[in-house]
């Protein structure tokens, strides 16, 4: 039985990359002052949020895909009952079947722990970038920077 530091390292790893991810874009959102410059950064954050939300939405429905279709409770006895008969022990056999059905619940779990972790993703560097451009706002508006548009 995995001890709660386990579960929390566990846990840090399989949002490690996304979170340092969506740190290193949140950097990189900050970098802009004027309306040039920021629209380019929201292409960058635009193109970077359309990959995260297509990659949301194509492991969510392979997730249930595989839950539903491919791990059923048929396809599964079909399979445990090809076992039987290649002549695997009755105790393996049940082994197998209950590590199985086991372990298909976690095809549910992924499938939203990917739509919350793709959420945060895109919520830590749209957040920077909304902080930058009200502290642009500011800069501009106390003359502190001077830009050729007036637009911000």
């Amino acid at each position: 039985s995995p001890t709660l530091f386990d579960k929390f390292s566990a846990f840090l790893l399989a949002l490690g990359f996304s979170l340092g991810y969506a740190i290193f874009m949140a950097k990189a959102s900050t970098c802009f002052i004027g309306e040039y410059t920021r629209a380019m950064v929201l292409n960058l954050l635009g193109g970077m949020v359309f990959g995260a939300i297509v990659k949301a939405v194509v492991a969510f429905i392979a997730f249930h895909f595989l839950y539903f279709k491919i791990f059923s409770d048929s396809n599964i006895l079909w399979a445990v009952a090809k076992l039987y008969y290649a002549k695997t022990t009755p105790a393996t056999v049940a082994k197998v079947y209950y590590w199985v059905q086991g372990f298909k619940g976690i095809f549910l779990i992924s499938a939203y722990f990917v739509l919350v972790s793709t959420a945060v993703f895109i919520i830590i560097p749209i957040a920077a970038m909304f902080v930058a451009w009200l502290r642009n706002r500011k800069l501009i508006a106390a003359g502190v920077v001077h830009v050729d548009s007036d637009r911000i």
